[in-house]
């Protein structure tokens, strides 16, 4: 048996695949937040609603690391797309940069950089990665840029991908990827975008057409962890 968890910024992102889930046999309220819990395929999931934002992020996944002992995190959710042609699309992140993070004026480190990683990109887990691709070998990878902030500019939406290279944006991955690297635990995001550069505005009218094929991708992943 696994400890799965998941991390989601807002339930209505999920509401879905909290049904698909099945019985939840417990709901800890902790710090604003809840953690459920459900066993699904013999691995025990818990299913944590962060709220909006890189901290809350990074304490959610804290949480689950420290108090539940989980073996693998997964994010999931809404991002933007900094590109047109993007919206409907899933992808699979390869990679995050946390591009709030800046001490190149002390250090030259460049923005995004922290000491402890190699590269502004926080990678995935390969393995899980690979397991995403094996069950739905269509969906795309990206690297997404996570900070705190919704994303609407153009100029910025350049400036993100000319940077990084990033094909997406959201606001609570990065916080997931730095608890769970630094804890040592295998961590994954997989995000649908809900808009692009000409449908920011439209952000939320997406949820109700977004879910089933999400969904299902969760589930079989947490089937074959």
């Amino acid at each position: 048996m696994k400890k799965i968890g998941i991390v989601v910024a807002q339930i209505k992102e999920c509401e879905g695949l909290l049904k698909k889930l099945g019985k939840c046999e417990l709901v800890d309220l902790y710090g604003g937040f809840s953690v459920r819990k459900f066993v699904v395929a013999g691995n025990e999931i818990y299913f944590a609603e962060s709220g909006i934002g890189e901290i809350r992020a990074t304490i959610a996944t804290q949480r689950l690391i420290d108090e539940f002992h989980i073996e693998t995190v997964i994010n999931f959710g809404l991002a933007g797309g900094l590109k047109s042609g993007t919206r409907g699309n899933i992808y699979v992140l390869k990679g995050v940069c946390h591009y709030d993070f800046d001490t190149t004026p002390c250090d030259n480190a460049g923005r995004g950089k922290y000491d402890c990683f190699d590269s502004p990109v926080i990678y995935s887990d390969e393995a899980l990665l690979n397991k995403v691709l094996k069950i739905k070998p269509t969906v795309s990878t990206a690297i997404c840029a996570s900070g705190d902030k919704f994303v609407a500019e153009e100029g910025f939406k350049t400036e993100l991908t000319e940077n990084f290279g990033a094909t997406v944006c959201e606001m609570e991955s990065a916080g997931v990827a730095i608890a769970a690297k630094l804890s040592d635990v295998p961590f994954i995001a997989i995000k649908i975008v809900s808009d692009d550069a000409t449908h920011a505005e439209e952000y939320f009218s997406f949820l109700s057409a977004m879910t089933d094929e999400l969904d299902s991708l969760i589930l079989e992943l947490i089937k074959n962890i």
